[in-house]
């Protein structure tokens, strides 16, 4: 005779015996979806950057084959550096879509300036289609663009005077004397009057950035070309001189698009001129900078 105790263990050993076999009946789960993975946004655009995507498109418009290079909404953080020459720089003069700065009347107090360039009226590019577009384009000049660094560049080394060798004395002196010179068919006459020191030659503008506003866009914090203007003020009886490694003006916000779709836009005269490009943008932040510490002297936020 089976005991209740017999009938309990047996009912439990079927039980485990019909979860087992339900167990192995059962079809496996299947495999859990994995996580959405954040797209990677792409790093911001430095000056580097800027430079080298203007370069690239200089080389497409010399070469005719009309590659266009996708930028519409990169992000970008450009860094101009101005002023480099330290507290020996003469004031610079003020250049549309350049920075410069220059002492008050009493030299006391320094003004930055970033007054950009009306490329709606002065394009350095064909602007077909803009004017029913644009409000506005305001132009920036990338100066040195065949430097990459955002700070401004080292000194040029000192040049160690030489001690004068035997026989050098008689050799300067000859080189010293006036030299008499053929004057040129249509040459005016000097008088004897010194000749005016030569110009220094400057590269042109080649590669800048037109911050646009739309037309259907807010009026809101338009700038309608006033300047950027910051004022270094004088610290007591001490006047305000300029850094040993200048400043810098700071642009950031995100490549726009002209009316065709494309966001640069470049012109040259012909095959032995470099191309001058443009990139279309709209602007979040203009700034003045320090340029030894990066520190920020001041800040706008223009409208686009």
């Amino acid at each position: 005779m089976i005991s209740m105790k017999g009938l309990k263990t047996a009912s439990l050993a079927l039980s485990a015996i019909g979860l087992a076999q339900c167990e192995r009946e059962r079809p496996p789960a299947p495999p859990e979806a994995p996580a959405p993975v954040a797209p990677v946004q792409p790093a911001a655009l430095n000056r580097a950057d800027m430079i080298a995507v203007l370069a690239r498109a200089a080389s497409h418009h010399a070469a005719g084959d009309g590659e266009v290079e996708v930028l519409a909404g990169r992000r970008f953080s450009v860094r101009l550096p101005f002023g480099c020459q330290g507290p020996g720089e003469l004031p610079s003069s003020a250049r549309p879509g350049f920075a410069s700065w220059t002492w008050d009347e009493d030299r006391r107090n320094i003004e930055l300036r970033l007054t950009p360039s009306n490329w709606l009226t002065e394009p350095p590019v064909d602007v077909s289609g803009l004017d029913a577009a644009w409000a506005q384009a305001e132009g920036v000049w990338i100066a040195r663009p065949w430097q990459s660094p955002d700070v401004c560049p080292p000194p040029p080394p000192a040049i160690a005077p030489q001690p004068l060798s035997p026989g050098s004395a008689s050799e300067t002196a000859a080189a010293d004397a006036p030299q008499e010179v053929a004057k040129q068919p249509g040459e005016p006459e000097q008088d004897g009057a010194p000749l005016p020191p030569p110009t220094p030659w400057v590269s042109p503008p080649s590669a800048g950035l037109a911050a646009y506003s739309s037309i259907e866009g807010s009026r809101v914090g338009r700038r309608d070309g006033r300047p950027y203007v910051y004022l270094i003020r004088a610290e007591g009886e001490a006047p305000a001189a300029p850094p040993r490694l200048g400043w810098r003006v700071l642009l950031e916000g995100r490549i726009g698009t002209f009316p065709d779709g494309r966001s640069i836009r470049c012109r040259a005269e012909n095959r032995d001129q470099r191309p001058v490009c443009i990139v279309a943008v709209q602007l979040d932040k203009v700034a003045f900078e320090d340029g030894a510490t990066g520190g920020q002297l001041a800040e706008w936020r223009p409208a686009g």
